[in-house]
């Protein structure tokens, strides 16, 4: 259920307070897909997930 609410908080807050939200909380992990003005997806990661996850070479 947390997640669901951390979710849910995260997507109505917007972007901008979802980034400070989830610094204060580096318990919690995000992998936020977005549009920027331009209308091009970007992607923002929090630190701990930025860890977990491992490019391929």
């Amino acid at each position: 259920m947390s997640s669901d609410a951390n979710a849910t908080g995260v997507l109505v807050m917007g972007l901008e307070k979802a980034k400070k939200f989830l610094a204060m909380h580096p318990e919690i992990q995000a992998y936020l897909i977005y549009s920027d003005d331009k209308g091009n997806y970007q992607v923002f990661e929090t630190e701990g997930l930025k860890k977990m996850i491992q490019e391929e070479n």
